[in-house]
C-alpha cells in the first residue's frame, strides 16, 4: 500500500491535472471485492417505528414523543431480503429493532418471505406478546428459529395473551422449544438506557423462563 501511495502522490506530474488523493481513492476502489468482505453477524430490520409498550426505561414507549410515523415499503423490504439471498447469508436476522413488530400487519408475510428466501440464516423475533394471538403464533412460528416474548408486568404476573400461549404450548414440546418467555418489569432501570444507575439493574429483572 505504501508503494501505491508513493507512486500516486509523488509520481504524477502537475500538468496532468489529477488530484492524487482522488487517484488513490480510485485505485483502492478498483481493488475492492464484495466477495472478500466479511458480512455482519447479525442484521435487524425494523419495518415499523412504533411500540405499544409503556416501559419507562424505553425512549420510544407509547407515552413518549414519537418519531414521525414510518413503515418500510414492501419493495425495500424484499430488496434487502433478495440481496441477502444472493449473498447466501447465514448469520442472524430479526425483523425488529426498537419497536413492537406485531404492530405491522405484514409481519407474518414478511417473516415467511425472509425465511423462505434466506433459509440458512437464524431467524429470531422479539415481542412483548400483547398482540400475539394463537392464530398469529401458528402462522409465524414455522418461519422462526426462536421467538422471544418479553412479558412486561410489574407484579410478576403473565399477561393474558402470554398466559394463553404458555397454556397452548403445554403439550406441544416441538414448538415449545422455539419459544423463550421472559418476565420483565415495565419500570426496569437499564444501564443501556441513558444515565440509569447500574445498582438497580439486577434487582429489576425477574427470572428467565424457557418454554414455561
Amino acid at each position: 500500500m505504501k508503494s501505491i501511495v508513493k507512486s500516486i502522490l509523488h509520481g504524477k506530474k502537475k500538468s496532468e491535472g489529477i488530484n492524487p488523493i482522488i487517484e488513490l481513492n480510485n485505485e483502492a476502489v478498483g481493488k475492492y471485492r464484495i466477495d472478500r468482505m466479511p458480512l455482519p453477524m447479525r442484521i435487524d430490520i425494523e419495518t415499523i417505528n412504533r411500540c405499544n409498550g409503556v416501559c419507562t426505561f424505553c425512549p420510544v414507549n407509547a407515552n413518549e414523543p414519537q418519531r414521525p410515523y414510518a413503515k418500510m415499503t414492501e419493495e425495500l423490504f424484499k430488496k434487502i431480503i433478495d440481496e441477502l439471498e444472493k449473498l447466501n447469508y447465514s448469520g442472524s436476522v430479526a425483523l425488529f429493532d426498537n419497536n413492537e413488530p406485531f404492530l405491522d400487519e405484514r409481519i407474518i408475510e414478511f417473516q415467511r418471505y425472509g425465511k423462505t428466501h434466506v433459509p440458512n440464516a437464524f431467524w429470531d423475533l422479539w415481542t412483548n406478546g400483547s398482540l400475539v394471538t394463537i392464530e398469529k403464533f401458528d402462522a409465524i412460528i414455522p418461519y422462526l428459529d426462536r421467538l422471544y416474548i418479553d412479558n412486561y408486568n410489574n407484579e410478576g404476573m403473565w399477561n393474558p395473551t402470554v398466559q394463553a400461549l404458555i397454556d397452548y404450548l403445554e403439550d406441544k414440546p416441538a414448538l415449545k422449544e422455539k419459544v423463550v418467555f421472559q418476565m420483565r418489569k415495565q419500570n426496569e432501570v437499564l444501564t443501556s438506557r441513558g444515565d440509569c444507575p447500574k445498582t438497580q439493574m439486577v434487582q429489576n429483572f425477574l427470572p428467565l423462563v424457557v418454554g414455561k
